[in-house]
Formats: C-alpha cells, sequence, structure tokens
C-alpha cells in the first residue's frame, strides 16, 4: 500500500500557541525536572521510521547528553555543546537544531508520552543539580498509509 509523510507538531509550552513556547529542563523547570508532554497519533506506521526534530538552547555545561524516552523506552540522546563556564553567554544564547531517527514501534497509534530528561553536570550540588536547558518547536515527521488521511 502507498504511503505518504506526515507530521505533527508536539507542544513543549504551555499556554496559548504551546509549541511555540519553550520549556525548560532542569533545576528551574516547573513541578519536575524533566518535561513530559503528550501526543496522539492515530495514523502512524510503526513499521517505518520517524523523525523527531526540535530545537534546544543552554546545554553547554553537562556532563552527560540528556535522554529522550517516547512511552517510557529510550530512543536517543540530545547532543550537548561544550562551553567554558555555565550561564555563559555565546552558544547558550542560540537555538541548535536536532534531529533523531527513531523506530516507528516506539510509538503506537493513539496517546504517546515524550520525555525529555535532565542533564547532570561536574560542578553540581544540592541546589543545582542539573545544566537547565530550554528544548522548543518538537516536530515528528513519520509515515502514514495514504488512505488514512484526508487529502483536501
Amino acid at each position: 500500500m502507498p504511503f505518504v509523510q506526515d507530521f505533527i507538531v508536539i507542544p513543549t509550552g504551555t499556554g496559548q500557541g504551546g509549541f511555540s513556547r519553550s520549556a525548560r529542563v532542569g533545576d528551574s523547570s516547573p513541578g519536575f525536572p524533566e518535561v513530559n508532554t503528550n501526543v496522539t497519533i492515530n495514523d502512524i506506521r510503526t513499521d517505518q521510521f520517524s523523525v523527531l526534530h526540535f530545537e534546544v538552547r543552554g546545554l553547554t555545561v553537562a556532563n552527560e547528553n540528556p535522554r529522550i524516552e517516547v512511552n517510557g523506552n529510550f530512543v536517543g540522546r540530545i547532543s550537548r555543546y561544550a562551553m567554558g563556564s555555565k550561564g555563559s553567554d555565546g552558544e547558550s544564547r542560540f537555538w541548535m537544531h536536532q534531529s533523531l531517527v527513531i523506530a516507528g514501534n516506539r510509538f503506537r497509534r493513539g496517546n504517546n508520552t515524550i520525555t525529555i530528561r535532565p542533564a547532570g553536570w561536574a560542578d553540581s550540588n544540592s541546589n543545582d543539580r542539573f545544566d537547565d536547558f530550554d528544548i522548543r518547536n518538537m516536530v515528528l515527521f513519520y509515515k502514514t498509509n495514504i488512505g488514512a488521511t484526508q487529502l483536501t
């Protein structure tokens, strides 16, 4: 059966617009150090790969790459970029584009949860355990059967 590519914008922020706002991951994240976002995908082909694209900034002194999970399963890591000190200017202010190729069977038709875990850093302490960073503009590109979506 023929298939086409589709995409869905995944909300990361709260309030009007949702996806256009960034979400903070780390110590200053509201509520929890990780970010959980829910997305419903009814027409995904789980036998095909998907691509998760997003923008990230502020991940400058982490000593590990933050984990991304889909429905509780590890699917990849966000790549950190080196800086001199936490909170310094330069790359910490710029949004960096990153993408992950994810096996389609990590998603299911219906509700899915994407979790972004925080990243520790070498000089952490009880008040500042993570290298806080922001993530925004998450988009999932996936394949679907041509008859599964309405073509207008």
